[in-house]
């Protein structure tokens, strides 16, 4: 049996016919984190924001801004930055999940490492354990990616290519390598803007979660704003 995270999930390229779909598809996406973050400060011309908005709002920076940094990377062909960075959203996507079920974690979070106690915050293993309670395959996706972010085996051997289609005799191929930017496969930039896709969708499912469960009540009890 294979253990809760671990699971084997074929990412569904078909949703990214072209990198031009896959690019206007981030730009309607990018639009609902901030239409997510006005709805939250409640209805009418009379919004507020209450200490329970900080945590989402700081959610909502880091997503759209590692968002950005991918649709950015994509345009320029840079492999490296592209799955470095959704490496990083995956990381946001397991702590979102957690923080919604364990509020009193982000006590954890408001000061640097170094000014809290040893082992306050968790590591990502088991943020990611805990996310693949409902999340199938989350750590199988963040694997894959720490093979390029940590210049892993992936990164290790993109920069080149071998054309079996050239091969001389006695020869396995002409081997070909790039001292800049590039994608090492024609599918590459869809698998990029693919994975965008999940981690958007699944951020902007979690934060209407952390929304209803955390901001949505503070907003009926009447709770002191930020400010005021």
């Amino acid at each position: 049996m294979v253990e809760r995270g671990l699971e084997q999930i074929p990412l569904d390229l078909s949703l990214i016919p072209t990198v031009q779909d896959g690019l206007s598809d981030a730009a309607e996406r990018y639009r609902r984190f901030a239409k997510l973050a006005k709805d939250s400060l409640g209805p009418g011309p009379n919004m507020v924001l209450l200490i329970a908005h900080l945590p989402l709002m700081s959610f909502i920076n880091r997503a759209t801004s590692l968002h950005l940094g991918v649709v950015s990377a994509v345009r320029e062909h840079n492999a490296h930055a592209a799955f470095t960075l959704l490496r990083a959203y995956l990381e946001l996507v397991a702590l979102i999940f957690y923080v919604d079920a364990h509020p009193d974690y982000l006590a954890a979070l408001e000061k640097p490492m170094a000014e809290l106690p040893k082992n306050t915050r968790l590591s990502f293993r088991q943020l990611f354990e805990f996310a693949a309670t409902e999340l199938a395959g989350i750590r199988t996706v963040y694997a894959l990616l720490n093979e390029m972010a940590h210049f892993g085996s992936t990164a290790l051997w993109h920069p080149f290519s071998l054309d079996e289609d050239e091969a001389e005799e006695g020869t396995l191929g002409r081997l070909s390598f790039s001292t800049g930017p590039r994608w090492r496969n024609p599918d590459d930039a869809r698998t990029a803007l693919a994975m965008l896709r999940e981690s958007d969708e699944a951020t902007l499912e979690l934060l209407r979660r952390y929304a209803t469960h955390h901001i949505a009540p503070a907003l009926e009890r009447g709770d002191r704003p930020v400010a005021g």
